[in-house]
C-alpha cells in the first residue's frame, strides 16, 4: 500500500512568527498524552549555582501526534546529517 503525501497550508500569526529560543526540553508522558515543556536554561554564574530554567512554550499532544512528530524529526535530522556529510 502506498501513501500519498498531502499538501497542507500552514498559517502563523504575527506574534508567533519570531518563534522562541529553547535550549532545554522536559517530556511528561501520561496514558493518553505527551507534554513537551520547552525551556531556556540561563547560564549559571558558578559551578555550585543552581541552574534556572524558564519554560517558554508548552505543547500538549496525543500519542498519535507525538509518534508522527518523532517520525518527522527523525527524517529531518537524518536528511540534515546526510547533507552535511556530502559537503
Amino acid at each position: 500500500m502506498t501513501q500519498k503525501k498531502q499538501q497542507m497550508r500552514v498559517s502563523i500569526s504575527e506574534d508567533m512568527k519570531s518563534g522562541v529560543y529553547s535550549n532545554a526540553v522536559s517530556v511528561t508522558v501520561t496514558n493518553n498524552e505527551l507534554v513537551l515543556d520547552f525551556a531556556y536554561m540561563m547560564p549559571a554564574q558558578s559551578a555550585d549555582t543552581e541552574k534556572n530554567l524558564k519554560v517558554v512554550s508548552r505543547v500538549n499532544m496525543t500519542m498519535g501526534s507525538a509518534e508522527n512528530l518523532l517520525s518527522v524529526l527523525q527524517t529531518a535530522i537524518l536528511d540534515f546529517k546526510e547533507k552535511q556529510t556530502k559537503k
